[in-house]
C-alpha cells in the first residue's frame, strides 16, 4: 500500500512540474591528470563546444580528456569558477544544439544525469525524478545522493534545460550549483 501511494505522489508531481530529460547523448566522462593522479568525474555538453562539468574535477589538471562511448578528446578549461564549483571546458566543434539554462525551484522535479561505470561500454543513466528541496543564491539541494564520479554531473529540468551541476553530498542530499550559459 506505501508502494502504491508513493508511486501516485511521485506522478502527481511528474503531471504538476513535467519529466525532466536529460540528453544521454550529452553526458560524457571527464578526466584530469594532476601529475599520477587521475580525477575522475562527470560533465555535460551545453554546446558545440562547451562541457559543464564541477571545477573541483579538472582543478589542477595538467591534462584534461573527455570521453564519450568509445571516442575520447582533449580539452580544456575555458571557465572556472572555485567559489560555485562551476567550470567549462572547451572541446573541438561537434553538432549539438545550445541547451537553454533556468533557475531551479523548490519542489521542482529534476533529474541528475550521470553515466554507469560498471563494464564497458559506459550506459547513460540519470537518477530520476528528484526533487529540488531548498534553493539559495548560491547553492540548491537535490533529494538523494550521488556516487563518487558523478562530481560535475549536471541537473536537468522539465523539457532538458539545465539548471546546475552536482559538486557534493550534505545530509542525504546532492548539493549543486546553479551554472548559466558559457562567456
Amino acid at each position: 500500500m506505501g508502494r502504491i501511494v508513493a508511486s501516485i505522489a511521485i506522478l502527481l508531481s511528474l503531471a504538476r512540474f513535467g519529466s525532466a530529460a536529460p540528453d544521454p547523448q550529452r553526458i560524457v566522462v571527464v578526466e584530469a591528470r594532476r601529475g599520477n593522479i587521475l580525477q575522475i568525474g562527470t560533465g555535460y555538453i551545453v554546446d558545440p563546444v562547451h562541457v559543464l562539468t564541477a571545477a573541483h574535477v579538472v582543478r589542477g589538471g595538467t591534462s584534461i580528456v573527455v570521453r564519450h562511448s568509445h571516442c575520447s578528446v582533449n580539452a580544456s578549461t575555458c571557465h572556472s569558477d572555485g567559489s560555485t564549483d562551476v567550470a567549462y571546458l572547451h572541446v573541438p566543434p561537434h553538432s549539438v544544439p545550445a541547451v537553454r539554462f533556468v533557475r531551479p525551484l523548490p519542489g521542482q522535479c529534476a533529474d541528475i544525469a550521470v553515466l554507469y561505470r560498471v563494464g564497458q561500454p559506459e550506459v547513460p543513466a540519470r537518477y530520476t525524478g528528484r526533487r529540488i528541496v531548498r534553493t539559495c543564491k548560491q547553492l540548491f539541494w537535490v533529494v538523494g545522493r550521488v556516487r563518487q564520479g558523478d562530481s560535475g554531473a549536471a541537473v536537468v529540468l522539465p523539457g532538458g534545460s539545465v539548471a546546475g551541476v552536482v559538486w557534493g553530498v550534505s545530509g542525504g542530499l546532492s548539493a549543486a550549483a546553479p551554472a548559466g550559459p558559457p562567456t
